[in-house]
């Protein structure tokens, strides 16, 4: 029984809802009070029209504010230490021959059927599963109870899954593991030549100084669009805190909400699955859990629209049709559309155009503050949390 993670599935930064560019979903029930959303309503009267937002919002500093950063760098060895862990990616199994006990660091083949009450729960069996002894990927000691174990040999492993275990019904559970342990490998890297870097499938790249180059060039890239991710959240989180919200409009609140989950409904379609199994099983959490942190990532992006709008009022920041129809031209082929007009009748052009607003504003203010760079950090080392 693999354990699985809590992951915050709805972190927002300079409103993901409105950047997704999902495209315009049917319509639900509305729901009546924003404060305790439970479900999506995909009927939303809010307009922006309604809303004075000098009696919504203050913010008295919003240029001029300084920030400490600490940038992202490609360091010399960033490009080998970064082939490594490719090259580890890669890696397959081979068999041990000069033992038959498994030790730590082993890919051991396992049979295991787990028991709760002496009755097997569901996921809890598995037969042919590749494991690595040490990951931490099983609960707590079903790694720990194969070490010294024999090829052929099978085990009982008395187990607890952890309280906060994302199963209600496995939660704090005794339970019994019975493990058999077909074989044992240990896990080798592919040599990196020509030939491994063929099978990669890069255009363009069959050899490994284009290769080399290919990932330095991608990692600059890369590196860089993180270091203005960087600055911008420290802008966003900056306005957030000073900024003073009162009578925040709820349907402003369930615009969001509606927005967010509509886009997790359809993740969750891709995967063949209701809303609430994905939920439980890709993410680990609970309804409730769920549900609370969907609230708070609407109240978030609420937040954040309310101080782009005020923004953008003061400085007389506007979005225009032919800005509008730029991004679309950029943007319609990569989400699977044949021309500008079916990515427009597919989206509503109002979010839209709000999304391209926000990120006016808030590059507004970036190039209106003070930035003091320190010394940078190894791009290649913090992405890989070395």
């Amino acid at each position: 029984m693999k354990k699985n993670w809590k992951i915050s599935i709805l972190c927002l930064s300079a409103l993901l809802a409105l950047t997704g560019c999902n495209a315009k979903p049917e319509e639900k029930a509305e729901t009546s009070d924003a404060e305790t959303t439970t479900e999506a309503t995909l009927v939303n009267p809010f307009s922006w029209q309604d809303v004075a937002l000098s009696d919504v919002i203050s913010l008295e500093q919003y240029q001029d504010l300084a920030f400490e950063i600490t940038p992202y760098v490609i360091e010399e060895d960033d490009i080998d230490l970064y082939l490594d862990k490719m090259l580890e990616s890669y890696a397959s199994p081979e068999p041990v021959t000069d033992r038959d006990v498994v030790e730590n660091g082993d890919v051991a083949n396992i049979d295991y059927e787990g028991k709760k009450d002496g009755v097997a729960f569901d996921g809890g069996t598995a037969q042919g599963y590749d494991l690595t002894i040490g990951s931490g990927s099983f609960i707590p000691g079903f790694e720990e109870g194969l070490v010294g174990v024999k090829v052929g040999e099978t085990v009982d492993l008395p187990l607890t899954f952890p309280e906060n275990y994302h199963s209600e019904d496995l939660a704090g559970a005794e339970v019994v593991f019975t493990v058999t342990v077909n074989s044992i490998g240990q896990m080798v890297n592919p040599e990196l030549n020509d030939e491994f870097v063929t099978t990669l499938g890069i255009d363009d790249v069959t050899t490994e100084e284009q290769l080399r180059k290919f990932l330095e060039e991608n990692l600059k890239e890369s590196m860089e669009q993180a270091n203005a991710d960087q600055e911008k959240n420290m802008v966003i989180d900056k306005l957030m805190e000073l900024a003073v919200i009162e009578n925040m409009p709820e349907d402003l609140i369930i615009r969001y909400y509606n927005r967010i989950e509509n886009s997790l409904v359809n993740q969750a379609a891709a995967y063949g699955m209701e809303l609430e199994a994905f939920i439980e099983n890709y993410f680990g959490m609970t309804t409730d859990q769920y549900q609370a942190e969907l609230q708070e990532s609407a109240n978030l992006a609420a937040k954040q629209m309310l101080i782009c709008k005020y923004i953008a009022e003061n400085e007389n920041i506007q979005i225009s049709n032919t800005e509008v129809d730029a991004k679309v031209e950029t943007l319609y082929q990569d989400y699977g559309f044949e021309t500008p007009e079916d990515f427009k009748n597919a989206n509503d052009m109002e979010e839209f155009k709000d999304s391209l607003l926000t990120d006016k504003v808030f590059d507004y203010v970036r190039e209106h503050c003070q930035m003091q760079y320190s010394d940078g950090i190894s791009y290649v080392k913090e992405m890989m949390g070395l």
